[in-house]
């Protein structure tokens, strides 16, 4: 089989290769969970660029949080740092964040975003506790 990989402006959003794609966000295990997956990631927009990306964020919240398997999906700004933005995302498996991830509007925004972010957003990828 060959492997899956979703690439927008040179960045390797997601892969299911056994391991991250080198340059890659979404790590293998994540895409193939069929429990609850959850993402904390921080991107630091450039200079001058705070309003368009604020906007830019805007404009996808509520289709992000209309998706099928989106359990959550906030955007906060970073206390101490203007220019760093926080997103907490919250998918019901992999599967749903494989579905997000090829939704046409969240490849046109990461498009977007490349112009005004100073690079890939730091990610870390979270998994529930269970009880």
């Amino acid at each position: 089989m060959t492997p899956r990989v979703l690439d927008v402006k040179g960045l390797t959003l997601m892969s299911d290769n056994e391991d991250v794609a080198a340059d890659g966000l979404v790590p293998a295990e994540v895409l193939k969970s069929e429990k609850p997956v959850a993402v904390h990631a921080v991107s630091r927009v450039r200079a001058g660029q705070e309003s368009a990306f604020e906007e830019l964020v805007k404009s996808v919240v509520t289709l992000v949080r209309d998706e099928p398997g989106c359990e959550q999906y906030v955007v906060h700004n970073m206390g101490g740092e203007p220019r760093a933005y926080v997103v907490y995302e919250r998918y019901t498996t992999g599967a749903d964040l494989v579905k997000h991830l090829e939704m046409p509007f969240v490849q046109a925004f990461f498009a977007q975003a490349g112009e005004l972010v100073a690079g890939p957003p730091e990610t870390t990828w979270l998994w529930p506790v269970e009880a």
